[in-house]
């Protein structure tokens, strides 16, 4: 199997080989898992979607209320911005408490494929290993990895794809509501900001893999 290659193969470890490893085996299995997975990625956009709505229309809703002098909100417009910033807040508390529900559902079902590649992997061995390996460090690691992996699925949609769906659309208001320079500056901070974590990380991930294969 490709995925569970002999120790002396080279394997990749960091962010990047984290999410090639997990979305391969979310996308695998029926129509039904495959459409799961996509609602899975829309349900972070639109709750994104109602996260950054939220202040500007808290914003409108302030200046509404708040001018006294040529308003150009009536009485009715005022009423009708803080039913819209009432109802995307709570569309948003909702959504974000519910889209865990379709995750659960496929973050089993990628960690049982996985399961079945190790399960599959062991017995494909050769007797010779199986004789000279321990059972019980085995089961340590696929219990380890099975944990672990999970950890990483939450990761990759509740933080890397919320992080940057949020980040894109604050680009786009702030191109449309600031000038281009903000927007260029801005820019340039995350570009700095994404070098630096990515490299660091990658770093402190090689230093990980050398004290897990030393254990």
């Amino acid at each position: 199997m490709k995925a569970w290659n002999d120790e002396s193969n080279k394997k990749e470890f960091g962010i990047g080989a984290s999410v090639k490893f997990a979305l391969g085996r979310m996308w695998r299995g029926s129509c039904c898992n495959k459409l799961l997975f996509v609602f899975n990625i829309l349900m972070v956009f639109v709750v994104k979607v109602a996260q950054v709505l939220n202040p500007i229309l808290l914003m409108a809703v302030v200046n509404s209320i708040t001018c006294t002098h040529d308003c150009r909100y009536t009485e009715e417009e005022t009423y009708a911005l803080i039913l819209m910033y009432t109802g995307i807040k709570f569309a948003y508390e909702v959504l974000n408490t519910l889209r865990d529900l379709p995750y659960q559902r496929m973050a089993a079902t990628a960690e049982i494929n996985i399961a079945d590649e190790v399960y599959f992997h062991v017995q494909s061995l050769s007797l010779a290993y199986h004789l000279s390996r321990e059972t019980g460090k085995v089961v340590r690691i696929v219990s380890r990895g099975s944990q672990s992996f999970i950890a990483i699925l939450r990761m990759i949609f509740y933080n890397l794809l919320s992080i940057f769906a949020e980040i894109t659309l604050t680009l786009v208001i702030s191109a449309l509501i600031f000038n281009w320079t903000f927007t260029a500056l801005q820019i340039f901070s995350l570009l700095v900001y994404f070098t630096v974590t990515y490299t660091v990380t990658e770093s402190r991930a090689k230093g990980f893999k050398a004290k897990q294969q030393a254990d």
